[in-house]
């Protein structure tokens, strides 16, 4: 997604449906807005400035980091490709302003009241191709994320870490640096940079591309007890607890409520040796791992990274308040480095 691109589609769908006439202007200094934006409302003489963050689809997972942006910066608006009404709902009722490619759009403040909704965007916003965000280059940005200075790896190491085929690696870095995630310091160093904003643009893709691709099957367990002390169930080797367990082991602050296993043999194997049973809704969810040696919290449990992101995209409010337990205590210091 290019951000001006989602932002022309929004300002030229406002202005057919409800003649409001808006141009990028400069951003102000506060929680590193993307853009600066002024809108001029029906009936009103100047423009209103707002600070945007751009998103191509808001998740409930953005939700926290939305709050605090709006609550320090009065002139704080987002800007997405996509709302869900459920979230728009919520935006609203935070009095958060947001504007949507459709040309959808809430503002609340001294200064005017406008709240639409019901368009339909009629401007296809244009896509490149960016093979950073394929599942095999989705696999390395994982391995970088978790190790940044691995950019300046050979390919021929970068495969070995990752098991993407080395035909691949060009095209990934090249995706990387036009998304402006990879920027070369001189002729023989690299650095990855945006490390926040590429853990976002991570988490998307691995929802909607990655994670699909690994799951293996949904299981129940034998009994009932099991569940409550999965701790006591022995993992086989190369598996691994994900997500919710996982969280538990790291924090304690929450009770598995879906049992995840990331493993790298073959699956009947595991549903042998834990007697599961299949089932569309089972308690148990199995998926393939797709890393190898990246440092863990715990050798029973997958990377910190992982384990924050898969609980982010539950979009349960207890999972994302662990989440953010794990982001502080594991990951903060290195992402927001750079």
């Amino acid at each position: 997604m290019k951000e001006n691109q989602v932002i022309e589609t929004a300002l030229q769908n406002l202005q057919q449906t409800r003649n409001i006439t808006g141009k990028l202007a400069q951003a102000g200094k506060k929680n590193g807005a993307d853009a600066g934006l002024e809108l001029t409302l029906p009936g009103k003489t100047g423009p209103q400035h707002f600070n945007i963050e751009v998103k191509k689809e808001l998740r409930a997972y953005h939700l926290p980091d939305i709050e605090k942006k709006a609550a320090t910066d009065p002139q704080f608006m987002l800007v997405a490709e996509n709302i869900f009404a459920t979230l728009k709902q919520t935006l609203r009722e935070k009095n958060i302003p947001y504007l949507d490619a459709a040309g959808n759009i809430y503002i609340n403040n001294r200064n005017g009241y406008i709240w639409l909704d019901g368009n339909k965007a009629n401007k296809t916003i244009e896509r490149t191709r960016n093979r950073a965000f394929t599942k095999a280059g989705l696999k390395v940005i994982f391995y970088f994320l978790n190790d940044p200075l691995a950019v300046n790896h050979t390919y021929q190491q970068i495969t070995a870490a990752t098991g993407v085929a080395i035909g691949n690696m060009k095209n990934i870095l090249d995706g990387l640096k036009t998304a402006g995630f990879l920027l070369r310091v001189n002729n023989k160093e690299l650095q990855l940079i945006n490390r926040k904003t590429l853990l976002e643009r991570w988490t998307t893709g691995y929802r909607e591309i990655l994670k699909p691709a690994l799951f293996l099957g949904n299981f129940e367990l034998p009994k009932e007890g099991i569940k409550l002390n999965w701790e006591k169930l022995a993992l086989l080797p190369g598996a691994v607890w994900g997500a919710e367990p996982a969280a538990a082991m790291m924090t304690g602050y929450i009770r598995p409520g879906v049992l995840t296993v990331y493993t790298t043999g073959n699956k009947f194997k595991l549903q042998l040796a834990w007697k599961l049973v299949p089932k569309e809704n089972g308690e148990l969810k199995l998926y393939t791992r797709f890393w190898k040696d990246i440092p863990t919290a715990d050798p029973l449990m997958a990377p910190p990274l992982l384990v924050y992101t898969d609980l982010l995209i539950t979009d349960d409010p207890r999972n994302l308040e662990t989440a953010e337990l794990i982001y502080k205590k594991y990951l903060e210091n290195e992402l927001e480095q750079y």
